[in-house]
Parts: C-alpha cells; sequence; structure tokens
C-alpha cells in the first residue's frame, strides 16, 4: 500500500520516480491493466487499487496535488502505514483458547507444534494419504493403524500411558483424554499466573510436543523410547520450567512441589 502511495502521489523517491517514467510512461496508475510479463509484485500492487482508491481524497495545498487518507470514521488524515493498516485490517474472529498455548512461560518450539495440532495441521496419515495414494500407513508408535491428531493425542495405546501416567502430577478433576477436548476444557479458565495454570498448560504442551517428537524419531531416525522414558523427560521439563520461575509460598505451590518431587526454597522451587 505504501508503495502504491508512493507512485499516484509522486513521492520523492527514486524508485517511485523510476515507475513514473519508465514502468507508467505518463499514464495513470488508476487506469492501466497489468500485463502478461509484469512481476508478480506489480500483478499484486496493482490488485490492491481497488482496496484503497475510494479512500484517496485529492486537496490543493499551495498549488500542489496532496492526497489524503480517509479513515473508517471519515476522517481525512495525512497517509501512514500504520492507519492504513487498522482501517483494512480483517476483524478475525478471537479464538477463545489462545492464551491455552500463546503466554510467556512456553517455549515457542511447543507452543507451534500444540498449534497446530490444534488446526490439525500436524503432517499425520490421514493428511499424507490425501498426497500420497497406495501407503500402507501405521502409526509408529502403535502400529495398529495410521495415526492422526486425535490417535496420537491421546488414543494411540503408546499415548494413553504416557497421558494417564503425567496427568496424576495435575490437579484438574474430570480432566479428558482427547486433546480436542482437554484444549476445550483448558480454554474454559481465564489466563492467569496461578500456579496450576501454567503448569496444566506446561504439562499439555510437553506431551504433545514429545510424543511428537517420538513418533518422528521411529519414522525418521530408527529411534525408540519407552513410555516411562518419555514420561521422564516430561517430567524433567515441567521440573526445568518450574525451577525458572519465581514462586510465593501458599498451599497450591506447596501441592505442586509434592507431586513434582520439588520443594520450596526463597521463593523459588528446587529439586529435592
Amino acid at each position: 500500500m505504501k508503495n502504491l502511495w508512493r507512485i499516484f502521489a509522486h513521492k520523492d523517491s527514486l524508485w517511485s520516480k523510476w515507475v513514473n517514467i519508465i514502468k507508467l510512461k505518463g499514464r495513470d496508475i488508476w487506469d492501466i491493466e497489468a500485463e502478461y510479463n509484469d512481476s508478480w509484485g506489480w500483478k499484486h500492487l496493482l490488485s490492491l487499487r481497488s482496496k484503497i482508491k475510494h479512500r484517496v481524497h485529492l486537496i490543493k495545498r499551495n498549488n500542489v496535488d496532496c492526497f489524503q487518507w480517509i479513515t473508517n470514521s471519515g476522517k481525512y488524515v495525512n497517509f501512514s502505514s500504520h492507519q492504513v493498516w487498522i482501517d483494512l485490517k480483517a476483524d478475525n474472529v478471537k479464538v477463545n483458547w489462545a492464551h491455552v498455548i500463546w503466554f510467556n512461560y512456553l517455549d515457542p518450539k511447543q507452543a507451534f507444534i500444540i498449534w497446530l495440532a490444534k488446526l490439525n495441521r500436524l503432517t499425520t496419515h490421514d493428511r499424507l494419504e490425501n498426497w500420497i495414494s497406495g501407503q500402507n500407513f501405521k502409526c509408529a508408535l502403535c502400529g495398529l493403524v495410521k495415526d492422526s491428531v486425535c490417535h496420537l493425542f491421546f488414543s494411540c495405546e503408546y499415548s494413553s500411558k504416557v497421558w494417564r501416567k503425567i496427568k496424576e502430577r495435575i490437579i484438574f478433576k474430570g480432566i479428558p483424554n482427547s486433546l480436542p477436548e482437554i484444549m476445550n476444557e483448558l480454554a474454559k479458565f481465564p489466563a492467569s499466573n496461578h500456579i496450576w495454570s501454567i503448569i496444566n498448560r506446561w504439562v499439555v504442551a510437553a506431551c504433545v510436543y514429545f510424543i511428537w517428537q517420538e513418533r518422528n524419531f521411529r519414522m525418521f531416525r530408527n529411534e525408540e523410547r519407552k513410555e516411562d522414558v518419555i514420561c521422564s523427560v516430561i517430567v524433567n521439563f515441567v521440573q526445568c520450567k518450574l525451577m525458572s520461575i519465581k514462586v510465593k509460598k501458599s498451599s497450591a505451590v506447596m501441592k505442586a512441589a509434592s507431586l513434582w518431587n520439588m520443594r520450596w526454597i526463597d521463593n523459588k522451587l528446587v529439586l529435592n
């Protein structure tokens, strides 16, 4: 949008001068059509014209043509990328589970994997078979059926053992055993820095991440770890995360310390 504005407003930049003299050759940017051999970038720039043409207002300042931007509220203001973004950005519906994944205490790589799982965008067998035909896909963890998000988290015999073992360490009455239902239940609670709010989200993200990692290790590295090993990896991860934050002594913190084999010292949880 900013580049398009530079062209029709004849801004003092080498690029806009080149476009007006060499590319347009005196023609109006609003009237020309994209040509077959034009670059993708130029075609895309021209496609943006319809979005802003009705928002451009021409005024005279000292006998010089000046252009103003018309905001959503009808005000005439000087052009700025910030204002254009505010006026043209899509008003997407906010999802109620965003805080379950995107929060300061979670590692970005784990947040990314659980986000893909929530959107069913992981490259699981049920999606791969739409692209690759004739393959007899079997879950790398149980070897019984093709994998999917619902199967891996946590219907698979392997992953269900991991989940049942790990969820003994969290306080969440009636927590479900499938990822979509777990996410829905967690989304019902507001985002907070309460110790159990953080731990519950850590545990779910870690289970998804390390089970997905184990699945890929088996498929691409021919490496295999037992359920107890994955459980230990998840426990160690949560313990390390707990040691990285400061907490005030409370009944909730002491309960967490007990379940995760830790103790409270000087506003921190440390390993026993």
